[in-house]
Formats: structure tokens, sequence, C-alpha cells
């Protein structure tokens, strides 16, 4: 059973950045998408992504904002399905009904 993914509003802000298309994004343009976050909650978020495996990354480590910019990212594909689930809680609502119904 997929454990049940609870995100903050950061989080929810990097992830619909990234996209869930699963391709790359350069961090560079992260940044730059993200410009209104503060570059600390952005390498705090980023850092508690990767932690749980919802975003990959090809850098050794990601301490700083300059980390962030050389890097390279991308949403895990492995938990991209309850990662939409996590962003649209109501679509998943709506399939249980539709099974009990059946």
């Amino acid at each position: 059973m997929p454990k049940e993914i609870s995100l903050t509003g950061s989080e929810i802000t990097v992830i619909k950045t990234l996209g869930l298309s699963g391709a790359l994004m350069f961090g560079e343009i992260l940044c730059e998408r993200l410009e209104d976050m503060e570059d600390s909650e952005l390498v705090d978020t980023l850092q508690g992504l990767i932690t749980e495996d919802y975003v990959i990354t090809d850098a050794s480590w990601i301490r700083r904002i300059e980390d962030v910019e050389k890097a390279k990212f991308k949403v895990n594909s492995v938990v991209l399905k309850e990662l939409r689930d996590a962003l649209h809680p109501q679509r998943e609502r709506g399939r249980e009904r539709r099974r009990r119904r059946s």
C-alpha cells in the first residue's frame, strides 16, 4: 500500500514548478521561476523533497543556492501518481466514491 504523501505549501510550489512530466529542469531556471521564494526556503524545501525521494537531482548535495543553480532536478517518476494525488486530493476522493458504488 503506498504511503500517503503530505506536502507543505512550499513543497507543492516547487513540485508544480518542476512539473509532473518527469522532464529535467536546470537549477538556474528553477531559481528564476521561484524568484519570490527566499533562497534559504528553496534550499530547505529541495533538501526535504530530495531526502523523501520525491525529487531527484544530479548534485551530490544541496546546501547553498549556488548548488541549486548548478544542479538539475526532476520529479521522481516512481512516486508520480502519489504526488499527483497529494496535489489534487479531491480527484482521489472522487475515485473512492466511484469504487464504493460499484
